[in-house]
């Protein structure tokens, strides 16, 4: 009888630990949960990332197109070096001609409902470059936080093109 009793005594009456399995379950479920819905719009914005890329690329590429007719029928092709020690030779492309290209196909294109906005336009050494800017809204809005969290994000993107005639 001794032993029963010091055993008794190292182990704490269980009848009052009824439920906190549920609210440990409970817990971890509203954690999962919030952790699915930060996945699923982290997810959201990086495909709409790359899809501001693919609108911003279609755009660009045509851009790049704009050949300055004169400097090329005369042979004055862009030459770049570099660091590789190799020379490229790029066609020449029509700045203004690319640029108004670009301008009015960006103009025409938008991102899930929100237009997209032309951040910076660079024609140097006939190498195209831009940057956009757009919006999108969350899929999922978390009510419980509110405000800032129902609001539309940022996303934006660089790209760059240039046609080349050779290298060596």
């Amino acid at each position: 009888m001794r032993g029963a009793k010091r055993a008794s005594n190292h182990f704490p009456d269980s009848s009052n630990d009824r439920g906190s399995l549920t609210v440990l379950t409970s817990g971890l479920f509203v954690l999962l949960l919030l952790l699915s819905f930060g996945l699923i719009d982290v997810s959201n914005a990086y495909v709409a990332k790359k899809e501001l890329l693919h609108i911003g690329e279609a755009a660009i590429s045509n851009a790049s197109h704009s050949l300055a007719a004169s400097r090329y029928y005369n042979g004055q092709l862009s030459v770049a070096h570099l660091q590789s020690g190799k020379t490229e030779f790029r066609v020449p492309i029509d700045c203004s001609a690319a640029q108004s290209t670009f301008y009015s196909e960006i103009s025409g294109e938008n991102l899930r409902g929100f237009p997209i906005q032309v951040e910076n336009w660079s024609c140097q050494d006939d190498v195209l470059t831009a940057s956009l800017k757009s919006s999108i809204s969350l899929p999922l809005q978390l009510p419980l936080i509110g405000g800032a969290i129902g609001d539309p994000i940022a996303v934006d993107a660089t790209i760059g093109a240039t046609s080349l005639y050779g290298s060596s």
